[in-house]
Formats: structure tokens, C-alpha cells, sequence
């Protein structure tokens, strides 16, 4: 459909309108009306024929009001990953006094439908990217065969909205077994370092620090997410996944076996960090240092 849509508009023209099958049929009626009047001069079928004309000069004007003023903005996820359907938010504004009927929204390949517009209306859209890094919407489409299905007409809007979409992670079987107290861990694409003995003084919020310094008691007592404090404030782990050396048959796999371990060693409470080539990130917690990690992953 987007195929096609796309080929109404190589002329680069913002709107534009084709038959679609009812159309053709009433046009193909109308002529075969027209045929019979003119041929028997029957005062019936001018008539007959007059209100065809009429009603199809009336949808004309319809279907161009209808799609006037229309808005359109899509509003992405916080996380949206490769080879995933993630819902995006989909608005439409209308800036016309009067309501607008039959609307299709059409972003790639996929359409919402939104049977009456009057002022401001929003949907969920479901989008798929088969790619990682970034992606753009460039336009989308409005698409309406109101108000009697005869034609229809399309609307082109540029949006230019910019979409990061990240790896899609594929699991990466490890064995690690710390033994108690400091150590040092180290394989061809992990370095992982574990200290424990620190003391908890108390809580503090939690900022995305990991399942293994939440305080379930308090969590249990008050409903609410807890971090501990620790005496020393020195994290429980660190790790720093080196992308170079990460197993894979390609680099695309290498990326993804390098996503699943950086959310795995994030969800288990570490610090995590990323080597790549001469670039070093440095083990950290917290949601804005994943997004990071995550980012830098889908763009490298």
C-alpha cells in the first residue's frame, strides 16, 4: 500500500486523489445511464443521471474539506529495539471548524483508522524497525474515501521525526563464579570486578541501581522503591563488556551478544561499562547511563 501511495506522489505534490473500485463502478454507471437517456430521451433517466453528477461533484468537495487542517505527530516510546513491535503514540489535530470523517493514518506499512476527528484525537500504532542505529520518519500519509467511498484522497505530511532504535539483544551463555570477598575476573570480552563486605548505613532513592541493592523491607513496609546505602558508597560490581573481543560470526551478532550482556549485568546490580577499539566508557548505574550504553551501541 505504502508502495503505491509512494507512486501517487512522484510528482512531489502534498495531496492527491484516485478512483478506488466503488468509484470506477458508479462511473461506469453513470455512463451506461447516460447512454440509455440519450438514446431514448427519456426524462426519468436525465434526471436520474442529473443526481449521479451531482452527488459525485458533491463528494469531490467533501473529500478535499476533509482532509484541510489536519496535524499529525507521533510520539516514540522511551526504548524501542530492533526486530520488536514497539507502540508509538499517534496524534491528529484538527484546526477546522467542522469534524473530519473516515480518517487512515499510514506510517510505512502499517495504518490506524480514526472514524471521527473533531478537535484532537490519539491512538497506539505499532512499528517495527528491522535495522539498529537511526531511523527517520520522513512522511507519513492521510487517507480518507469519505463521504461516499467513490474516491479517495491522500495526504502527504513531512515529519522528520528521529528514532533511535537499539540492538536487538541476543543471549550470550556465561559462567561466573565469585568466590567471597574482592576478586578479579577477566575473559576475552568480560572484566568483571566484585567487592563485597561494605556495611548498608541506610537508603536512598532508587535510581536505577539494580535488583541487589533494592531494599526489599522498606519496599515491603511503604510500597516504594528503596536503594541501600552503603558505608562506603564503592559499587557492588563492575563490569566492562569489550566489543572487540565479544563472540559472534559477524559484528552485527557481536553488537547484540554485547546488548544482552550489558542489560544482564545491569539487572543484576553492576556497574557496566563498554570498550570498543581505543573508546572506553566507564562502569556506571543508573537508567540515563544504560540509555547511554544502549545508544552507543545502536550507533557505533
Amino acid at each position: 500500500m505504502v508502495g503505491f501511495l509512494k507512486r501517487i506522489f512522484q510528482r512531489r505534490k502534498k495531496t492527491a486523489t484516485y478512483l478506488n473500485l466503488t468509484g470506477k463502478l458508479y462511473i461506469g454507471f453513470s455512463l451506461l445511464v447516460a447512454f440509455a437517456a440519450v438514446n431514448t430521451g427519456n426524462n426519468v433517466l436525465y434526471i436520474v443521471l442529473s443526481f449521479l453528477l451531482s452527488s459525485m461533484i458533491v463528494s469531490g468537495f467533501l473529500a478535499v474539506y476533509n482532509l484541510r487542517r489536519l496535524e499529525v505527530d507521533i510520539s516514540p516510546p522511551e526504548e524501542v529495539w530492533c526486530c520488536k513491535e514497539t507502540p508509538f503514540r499517534v496524534f491528529i489535530t484538527n484546526l477546522k471548524r467542522f469534524p473530519s470523517f473516515l480518517i487512515d493514518l499510514w506510517v510505512g506499512e502499517r495504518k490506524k483508522s480514526f472514524p471521527l476527528v473533531e478537535e484532537k484525537v490519539s491512538g497506539e500504532l505499532p512499528l517495527r524497525f528491522e535495522k539498529r542505529g537511526i531511523h527517520r520518519l520522513k512522511e507519513v500519509y492521510l487517507e480518507s474515501s469519505f463521504p461516499f467511498g467513490l474516491i479517495s484522497r491522500v495526504k502527504e505530511i513531512n515529519l522528520d521525526r528521529e528514532i533511535v532504535v537499539f540492538p536487538q539483544p541476543k543471549e550470550l551463555k556465561i559462567h561466573l563464579f565469585p568466590s567471597k570477598g574482592s576478586f578479579m575476573w577477566e575473559s576475552g570480552y568480560l572484566s568483571v570486578r566484585l567487592k563485597r563486605g561494605d556495611t548498608v548505613e541506610g537508603v536512598k532513592d532508587y535510581e536505577g541501581e539494580g535488583l541487589r541493592l533494592v531494599n526489599w523491607k522498606v519496599f515491603a513496609r511503604l510500597g516504594e522503591l528503596y536503594a541501600k546505602r552503603l558505608s562506603s558508597e564503592v559499587p557492588i560490581g563492575e563490569v566492562i563488556v569489550d566489543l572487540n573481543s565479544v563472540p559472534g560470526d559477524n559484528f552485527e551478532e557481536q553488537i547484540s551478544h554485547a546488548t544482552y550482556l550489558v542489560l544482564k549485568f545491569h539487572k543484576r546490580g553492576f556497574a557496566v561499562g563498554i570498550r570498543y577499539g581505543a573508546k572506553e566508557i566507564p562502569p556506571s548505574y543508573g537508567w540515563e547511563h544504560l540509555r547511554y550504553l544502549l545508544r552507543f551501541l545502536a550507533l557505533v
